[in-house]
């Protein structure tokens, strides 16, 4: 029996199998588990716990390892139905009873009264994703 390495599978805060073995001579894995975690989508396994490099099953191990799973945030569009401006606020009616109301700079108040002769919907949607 050769030499097998413990590699452990860190889910930050998500669900997988938690270890495996490396099998054969060049001390790769024969698959990866495919984690889950609630309003996050799978980027894939990695060797730091951000950036880092990508793990696959051809990745050669020569010791324990752990490898970290990474997550983009599942980011769900909110509609905007109603706007109002002043000079420094902007409200936004989201959905049938949510308004947000922010205030912002008057120079990019402008702007944004500019852009909005022509996408208002599009522009104040794209706003509220950016300020969530």
């Amino acid at each position: 029996m050769g030499v097998h390495y413990r590699i452990t599978f860190d889910a930050q805060n998500g669900t997988a199998n938690t270890t495996a073995l490396t099998e054969g001579a060049g001390q790769t894995l024969l698959n990866l588990p495919i984690p889950t975690k609630a309003g996050y989508t799978f980027d894939g396994w990695f060797d730091a716990k951000t950036g880092g490099n990508v793990v696959t099953v051809e990745t050669q191990f020569g010791e324990n390892t752990t490898i970290y799973a990474q997550w983009t945030e599942v980011v769900t569009p909110v509609p905007v139905t109603g706007v109002s401006l002043s000079k420094t606020t902007m409200n936004l009616t989201v959905g049938a009873d949510e308004t947000l109301v922010a205030t912002v700079a008057p120079q990019l108040m402008q702007i944004i009264r500019q852009l909005l002769g022509h996408h208002q919907i599009q522009v104040w949607q794209q706003l509220v994703r950016m300020v969530k």
